[in-house]
Protein backbone atom coordinates (compact mmCIF):
# COMPACT_ATOMS: atom_id res chain seq x y z
CA UNK A 1 0.00 0.00 0.00
CA UNK A 2 1.50 3.38 -0.96
CA UNK A 3 2.17 5.97 1.72
CA UNK A 4 0.08 9.08 1.18
CA UNK A 5 1.15 12.43 2.54
CA UNK A 6 -1.20 15.23 3.46
CA UNK A 7 1.43 17.76 2.43
CA UNK A 8 3.70 16.84 -0.44
CA UNK A 9 5.66 18.27 -3.32
CA UNK A 10 4.31 18.21 -6.88
CA UNK A 11 6.18 14.95 -7.51
CA UNK A 12 4.47 13.31 -4.50
CA UNK A 13 7.54 13.21 -2.28
CA UNK A 14 7.10 14.29 1.34
CA UNK A 15 7.36 17.97 2.15
CA UNK A 16 9.73 18.35 5.06
CA UNK A 17 10.47 21.49 7.00
CA UNK A 18 13.22 21.33 9.56
CA UNK A 19 13.03 23.26 12.83
CA UNK A 20 15.55 25.89 11.68
CA UNK A 21 13.54 26.68 8.55
CA UNK A 22 10.32 27.02 10.54
CA UNK A 23 12.08 29.04 13.23
CA UNK A 24 13.59 31.47 10.69
CA UNK A 25 10.13 32.32 9.38
CA UNK A 26 8.81 32.95 12.90
CA UNK A 27 11.93 34.89 13.90
CA UNK A 28 11.82 37.14 10.83
CA UNK A 29 8.11 37.84 11.32
CA UNK A 30 8.79 38.83 14.94
CA UNK A 31 11.63 41.13 13.84
CA UNK A 32 14.31 39.25 15.79
CA UNK A 33 17.95 39.13 14.73
CA UNK A 34 19.29 35.84 13.35
CA UNK A 35 20.18 33.07 15.75
CA UNK A 36 19.81 29.31 15.71
CA UNK A 37 16.70 27.80 17.26
CA UNK A 38 18.98 25.23 18.92
CA UNK A 39 20.52 28.04 21.00
CA UNK A 40 17.20 28.44 22.84
CA UNK A 41 17.38 24.84 24.00
CA UNK A 42 21.02 25.23 25.03
CA UNK A 43 20.09 28.35 27.01
CA UNK A 44 17.27 26.45 28.70
CA UNK A 45 19.68 23.67 29.72
CA UNK A 46 22.14 26.30 30.98
CA UNK A 47 19.47 27.90 33.15
CA UNK A 48 18.53 24.49 34.52
CA UNK A 49 22.20 23.85 35.36
CA UNK A 50 22.51 27.20 37.12
CA UNK A 51 19.36 26.33 39.06
CA UNK A 52 21.01 23.11 40.28
CA UNK A 53 18.51 20.89 38.45
CA UNK A 54 19.76 17.31 38.24
CA UNK A 55 21.27 16.65 34.77
CA UNK A 56 19.03 13.61 34.17
CA UNK A 57 15.93 15.76 34.76
CA UNK A 58 17.30 18.40 32.35
CA UNK A 59 17.96 15.69 29.75
CA UNK A 60 14.36 14.50 29.99
CA UNK A 61 12.93 18.03 29.84
CA UNK A 62 14.78 18.98 26.65
CA UNK A 63 14.58 15.58 24.98
CA UNK A 64 18.28 14.84 24.54
CA UNK A 65 18.58 11.21 23.52
CA UNK A 66 21.86 10.83 25.42
CA UNK A 67 22.95 12.31 28.75
CA UNK A 68 26.32 13.10 27.13
CA UNK A 69 24.78 16.00 25.18
CA UNK A 70 23.23 17.49 28.33
CA UNK A 71 26.45 17.03 30.30
CA UNK A 72 28.48 18.89 27.66
CA UNK A 73 26.31 21.96 28.31
CA UNK A 74 26.48 21.46 32.10
CA UNK A 75 30.27 21.15 31.91
CA UNK A 76 30.52 24.38 29.90
CA UNK A 77 28.47 26.18 32.56
CA UNK A 78 30.78 24.89 35.28
CA UNK A 79 33.85 26.10 33.35
CA UNK A 80 32.30 29.55 33.03
CA UNK A 81 31.48 29.60 36.73
CA UNK A 82 35.12 28.72 37.49
CA UNK A 83 36.30 31.56 35.23
CA UNK A 84 33.98 34.02 36.96
CA UNK A 85 35.12 32.86 40.39
CA UNK A 86 38.79 33.33 39.52
CA UNK A 87 38.13 36.70 37.87
CA UNK A 88 36.32 37.91 41.00
CA UNK A 89 39.50 37.65 43.07
CA UNK A 90 41.17 40.96 43.95
CA UNK A 91 44.23 41.93 41.94
CA UNK A 92 47.39 42.18 43.98
CA UNK A 93 50.38 44.13 42.73
CA UNK A 94 53.95 43.66 43.93
CA UNK A 95 53.92 47.16 45.48
CA UNK A 96 52.17 45.76 48.52
CA UNK A 97 49.18 48.13 48.16
CA UNK A 98 45.72 46.73 48.61
CA UNK A 99 43.82 47.71 45.45
CA UNK A 100 40.52 47.81 47.36
CA UNK A 101 41.63 50.25 50.09
CA UNK A 102 44.78 51.85 48.70
CA UNK A 103 46.63 51.15 51.95
CA UNK A 104 49.72 49.02 52.43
Amino acid sequence: MPILYLFCKKDGSPFRVDADTAWNGIREEAGLKWFKFEWLRDSYVSWLALGNVHPKVAQELVGHSEIKVTMEIYTEIQREQHRQAVNSLPVFKPSGKDETTGSE
